[in-house]
């Protein structure tokens, strides 16, 4: 062979002794990062046991995290790899992997959204809504947890409940409601006056102490959930409900809570440093103080009323980090699983007489709607939550129509065509009555020189304005039968 043969063929030696060694590399490797598609690697666990997870290749997260908590090992370490199989957190204790890695992601899928608003017209029902996406049916989604923490697995037993809390926190915004409020604040608080050997005594001391609000109870008992083993991914599950979200300023109230809102895998994406009295708070809780991120299951649900007029309008920016939900009216009687709604049956009563609340809405709201050229002043179904007598008629439905749609439309000189509180077909003045005529001695008459009573008044406007008839009295079908005559 030539000198350029001897070396072409050792060139070829060599690039086949590389190619193998390579390939030989490579299955290592792949069979050292089996688990590499979930970033973690587990120690402190037998051949035995290492063998099993490397069939685990494809596996969630949230049945990796099953499969840790399952066998409770004290020694048990986890290391934390990226796909190029450099070490991101190494030496963790399982406490940790649970409560900072942003990869988890329970297997449990719940059915409430993590953020989600839930607005429309006043009465759509949005509470109620709410309220049985978080509480269940029959209050089987609450869960109960004792004054240390611990749950409660059946409330029936507990007879003073004064010191039991629950899964579901619940605040109402308004225009003063502010950050502190929302987070906590230092306040003057009562303690105990504790003796040399640190048993209670019968003195209290006036000290000032981090008094934690809704927002910070309910982020506390999110995370000690989920680090919680003893609970199912069901029971795990937060709630933070803001009622009237937009009557309050939420730029003031979240402040830099607001960078929370952006979620990833549930988690917040951009984690916050408190403020020195919430990280000592949160430290005294066990919790990690020197970042806050909202936990994957912890779930922030609000109402909205379109028709309120909201001093602190919400800007974009805040409204994007958010699901929207719009609520409509249903004056069909029906639910959204089929079953009969209770507004159904709703009744008011004028002059002793019943009448459908749904027939009445029916008449009214195209009225609303034409007299607003809006449909956020319209009324739900659940407007009234039963059966009305026509003193709360009076007070609740006819004020609402007169000082949220009908008051601008009335005045000393001028009527507009679209004012709708009549008690007789026509548009002239002779026929309008007010708010206030509805009380006293009812509404003057100059032709006539004489007054038409309050109920009168009212009686017209349903009966011959808005052509509302009466509701039948149904036939009792256990009335005593007429016998025929004997022959």
């Amino acid at each position: 062979l030539t000198v350029g043969q001897k070396l072409y063929a050792s060139v070829m030696a060599i690039f086949l002794v590389f190619a193998v060694a390579l390939i030989m590399f490579q299955q290592n490797r792949e069979k050292q990062f089996k688990i590499e598609a979930l970033n973690i690697r587990l120690q402190g666990y037998n051949d035995h046991m290492a063998e099993s997870l490397d069939t685990m290749e494809h596996t969630s997260f949230g049945i990796m995290k099953k499969y840790v908590a399952m066998h409770n090992m004290p020694g048990l370490r986890v290391t934390i790899i990226n796909t190029k199989g450099d070490v991101i957190y190494d030496n963790m204790t399982k406490e940790q992997y649970f409560h900072l890695f942003d990869g988890i992601v329970m297997d449990y899928v719940p059915d409430v959204s993590l953020q989600k608003i839930y607005y429309g017209c006043p009465g759509t029902g949005k509470s109620h809504k709410v309220k049985g996406l978080t509480e269940g049916k029959d209050n089987e989604k609450v869960v109960y947890f004792d004054q240390s923490g611990n749950l409660i697995e059946d409330i029936s037993t507990i007879a003073d409940r004064t010191k039991v809390t629950t899964n579901i926190f619940r605040t109402t915004f308004h225009p003063d409601y502010d950050y502190s409020s929302f987070v906590g604040s230092y306040k003057p608080v009562m303690v105990q006056v504790q003796d040399g050997n640190g048993n209670d005594t019968d003195k209290e001391d006036l000290i000032y102490d981090f008094v934690p609000q809704v927002f910070t109870n309910a982020y506390v008992r999110a995370w000690k959930s989920l680090a919680d083993e003893s609970l199912t991914d069901a029971k795990k599950q937060v709630y933070l409900i803001i009622e009237e979200i937009n009557r309050g300023n939420c730029a003031q109230i979240f402040g830099d809570l607001f960078q929370l809102l952006d979620r990833k895998n549930g988690y917040s994406e951009y984690p916050i440093i408190p403020d020195a009295e919430l990280r000592k708070y949160l430290a005294k809780q066990g919790l990690e103080s020197n970042r806050l991120k909202l936990p994957c299951n912890l779930h922030i649900l609000a109402t909205m009323n379109t028709s309120d007029q909201s001093l602190f309008p919400m800007d974009s920016a805040f409204k994007r980090r958010w699901a929207m939900e719009y609520v409509p009216i249903n004056l069909d009687g029906k639910n959204s699983d089929g079953t009969d709604s209770d507004a159904k049956n709703y009744t008011f009563t004028v002059k002793g007489v019943e009448y459908s609340w749904l027939n009445f809405l029916k008449k009214v709201n195209p009225l609303i709607r034409k007299a607003t050229d809006s449909e956020d002043k319209q009324m739900g179904e659940f407007f009234i939550k039963e059966n009305i007598s026509e003193e709360d008629f009076k007070n609740k439905v006819m004020f609402y129509i007169w000082n949220d749609v009908c008051k601008d439309l009335y005045s000393a000189s001028r009527l507009a065509p679209q004012f709708f509180m009549r008690d007789n077909e026509g548009e002239g003045r002779e026929n309008a009555f007010t708010f206030a005529e509805l009380y006293g001695a009812g509404r003057f008459n100059e032709e006539e020189n004489s007054y038409t009573e309050p109920s009168d008044l009212l009686e017209g406007f349903i009966t011959k304005y808005l052509k509302l008839k009466k509701i039948e009295a149904t036939p009792d079908p256990n009335a005593e039968q007429q016998q025929a005559p004997e022959e």
